[in-house]
């Protein structure tokens, strides 16, 4: 499947990848339709909030520590300029606390110029101008 193609499909967002996708099991879902092996299922459904996620992440140390050594193990290898169809993950912003800007990390696809990430209104596009990259992986088998 294309990353395109991928992008494209319909999506419902659900915490934790069951009957629907968060951002990191979304970008597992593509790394399943590209390689056959799901890296997200390890926790695919292991949380159903918000909280649950970010409770996931912190007791990994952060994401890059969650999704990077599963990537790995799965055969995709770290690169340090991203391409169309690196996964990744970025720091950018997602919310807003009164008047105070929120970022965080979150998994994204890289896709020509943008990253494509998926939130509760479905895939969107950054910038990669407005996203700072931490970590990317290409698959390397």
């Amino acid at each position: 499947m294309l990353i395109k193609e991928f992008i494209e499909r319909r999506v419902s967002f659900r915490w934790g990848g069951v009957d629907g996708e968060d951002c990191t099991t979304w970008c597992g879902s593509y790394a399943m339709a590209l390689t056959g092996r799901d890296p997200a299922a390890v926790f695919r459904g292991t949380y159903d909030t918000a909280d649950g996620a970010r409770a996931l992440i912190a007791d990994a140390g952060g994401l890059v520590q969650l999704v990077g050594p599963i990537l790995t193990d799965h055969g995709w290898r770290r690169v340090q300029q991203p391409t169309t169809g690196d996964m990744a993950v970025i720091r950018t912003l997602v919310d807003f606390e009164g008047d105070v800007p929120v970022e965080r990390d979150v998994s994204a696809l890289s896709f020509g110029p943008l990253w494509s990430v998926l939130g509760p209104q479905g895939p969107a596009g950054i910038a990669q101008r407005k996203a700072q990259l931490v970590a990317c992986w290409r698959w390397s088998r």
